[in-house]
């Protein structure tokens, strides 16, 4: 279900870099031996987390952003809690690849129509 929904996001959020994406799945497991680079999983899911504010900001629901937006940080917090048990359970978690940069967020520009 979980990847099902990731795809989902792949072709929508073609303005944010997968890696910033998978980046959010390790947000605060810092200081576990398996987890790598904390400081760039941080770092993406800040301005990720940026993004999600300012498109807030901007008129809700009428965002067409908005919706997809909600639904990453909720993905984001399903796969957190799961790689959270899997630590727990002493399972080992795959070594992420974040030696690719991440791209500039690009901003939502609203367009408004005359009635």
């Amino acid at each position: 279900m979980i990847l099902t929904r990731l795809q989902t996001f792949e072709s929508a959020l073609d303005h944010f870099d997968y890696v910033a994406i998978k980046s959010l799945l390790l947000f605060n497991l810092d200081g576990h031996p398996h987890i790598q680079n904390v400081a760039l999983v941080q770092s993406a899911f800040t301005s990720i987390m940026d993004e999600w504010t300012s498109f807030r900001r901007l008129s809700h629901e009428a965002n067409p952003m908005y919706q997809i937006l909600r639904d990453l940080k909720e993905l984001a917090d399903d796969v957190q809690s799961s790689m959270k048990r899997k630590l727990q359970l002493g399972e080992v978690v795959e070594q992420q690849d974040y030696s690719v940069p991440m791209p500039a967020m690009t901003s939502y520009q609203p367009t408004y129509v005359r009635q």
